[in-house]
């Protein structure tokens, strides 16, 4: 008896390579705008996020994957963020920290926002 055909597209990537760029590899107003489509843990036990790079004026192509490392922004940012959603993440450059667990501590900064095509709309502005 023959096996039925099935058709099925990828939903979600949940494994494979993608570019890492350190963030003192990045210069303040770089951006890129992508897909979040996955969130792993380091080796250090951080997260990292991954994006589908759909334009960036930085060295990465349309298409090719860019994990993100973790900083507190980020991680705030897209804690309860659904993956599929279009971003854009725009480095700030570095802050020393005035207060809380890390006061005194220079860390990386950036600012996150969900994206849409010009011309769309969602149903709700925010």
């Amino acid at each position: 008896m023959a096996q039925p055909t099935r058709s099925f597209k990828v939903k979600q990537e949940l494994t494979g390579s993608a570019i890492y760029r350190p963030w003192n590899q990045w210069a303040p107003e770089d951006y890129v705008i992508g897909v979040y489509t996955n969130k792993s843990i380091d080796k250090f036990g951080k997260n990292n996020y991954k994006l589908k790079i759909i334009e960036s004026n930085i060295d990465i192509e349309e298409g090719k994957v860019l994990g993100l490392n973790s900083c507190g922004g980020i991680d705030n940012a897209l804690s309860e963020l659904a993956f599929g959603e279009t971003i854009q993440v725009t480095y700030k450059g570095m802050i020393k920290l005035t207060d809380g667990k890390f006061k005194g501590k220079d860390c990386h900064t950036c600012d996150i926002a969900i994206m849409e095509m010009e011309g769309q709309s969602s149903e709700v502005d925010l």
